[in-house]
């Protein structure tokens, strides 16, 4: 995910070449998990945002590990990373966990005052719930291996719980996994946090299109620009904003 703020110019590609120009209040690179979050909180509070996503919607999860097309996988990342409309959390295996107290501590580099984040917690808990029954008719199905599994750790003394009810708890328990699953279907930012989004008329979503560079004045960081050819290219420009603390790239799941 990137994050900048700048303008926003639209070049056609014609002999005589139009162009128009949108301003946005901050342009957000890439749809993955983070991107979605940052680009809907940012448009509720009221900015306008551009998210760019540089490859489609993930419509063939079956096969998406065992196709021949690498098309949704990035081609610039070593690991095994999925370019697409929510990322990793789009085609991963749906575990979700709710981040222990222990994981905002400073010692982990997080600034003084966010040890207690209950608040903020409490909101993606009522945005997106975890679920250890995914099934819409509330039932476990294939429960073999959690049975066999409960009746070593019991006999050890280990305590059975409800894992995101219970998420400091990490010593000597263990539970069903929990999941990002709502009415039986896969959810996670794409179905909750992409849908508030794009509900707004200060949001705009690009998709199959790649940022390759930073546009600069000096240390400004002025918008981006894109690999687009399939339609009219895009060239960011316009801002004035001094972005070297606020521009943050990273791949992470949430």
């Amino acid at each position: 995910m990137l994050i900048a703020e700048a303008a926003f110019a639209h070049v056609n590609n014609s002999t005589t070449p139009l162009v128009t120009v949108s301003t946005y209040d901050y342009i957000v690179v890439g749809a993955g998990p983070s991107g979605i979050i940052a680009a809907d909180r940012l448009s509720e509070a009221g900015k306008k945002v551009l998210l760019i996503e540089r490859f489609d919607i993930p419509g063939l999860y079956e096969s998406i590990f065992s196709a021949a097309s690498p098309y949704w996988w990035c081609d610039d990342v070593k690991a095994g990373a999925a370019c697409l409309m929510g990322g990793g959390a789009a085609v991963n295996g749906l575990l979700y966990w709710y981040p222990t107290d222990a994981e905002w501590a400073t010692s982990n580099g997080w600034p003084s005052g966010w040890q207690t984040p209950n608040a903020a917690l409490n909101k993606v808990k009522a945005r997106l719930p975890s679920t250890d029954t995914p099934s819409t008719d509330g039932k476990r199905y294939l429960t073999q291996v959690y049975d066999i599994v409960k009746l070593i750790l019991d006999k050890q003394n280990y305590s059975a719980v409800t894992i995101n009810e219970n998420r400091n708890s990490k010593d000597r328990v263990y539970g069903h996994p929990n999941y990002y699953i709502q009415d039986g279907k896969r959810t996670g930012p794409m179905d909750t946090y992409l849908k508030t989004a794009k509900a707004r008329s200060n949001f705009k979503l690009i998709s199959n299109t790649k940022v390759l560079s930073l546009v600069r004045n000096g240390a400004q960081i002025t918008g981006v620009q894109t690999d687009n050819m399939s339609r009219p290219s895009y060239l960011v420009s316009g801002s004035v904003w001094n972005g070297k603390d606020t521009v943050w790239v990273g791949y992470r799941t949430v």
